[in-house]
């Protein structure tokens, strides 16, 4: 085995690797964090355009309600399952 004479530089082995896996530690903390901000960011927008559809679908008068039950019904079904 090679061993440094005097100076000896294993410590900077030790120091590097100590580096290392807190930097991949931090990273993937960081990208779980990120990741789940976006997932509920994604749902709060999806809930509030839904929740606006909703509330047009039940704004509509009886006689625009007669005009286009069968297209906007069918619309909003779909929006939902989406």
């Amino acid at each position: 085995m090679y061993r440094l004479q005097g100076d000896d530089l294993s410590w900077k082995g030790y120091l590097f690797t100590i580096g290392l896996g807190t930097v991949t530690l931090v990273r993937a903390l960081s990208g779980s964090f990120y990741w789940y901000n976006m997932k509920i960011g994604a749902l709060k927008l999806s809930a509030g355009i839904y929740a606006a559809i909703y509330k047009k679908a039940l704004s509509l008068s009886n006689s625009s309600r007669r005009e286009k039950t069968g297209k906007f019904s069918s619309e909003i079904g779909f929006t939902f399952t989406v």
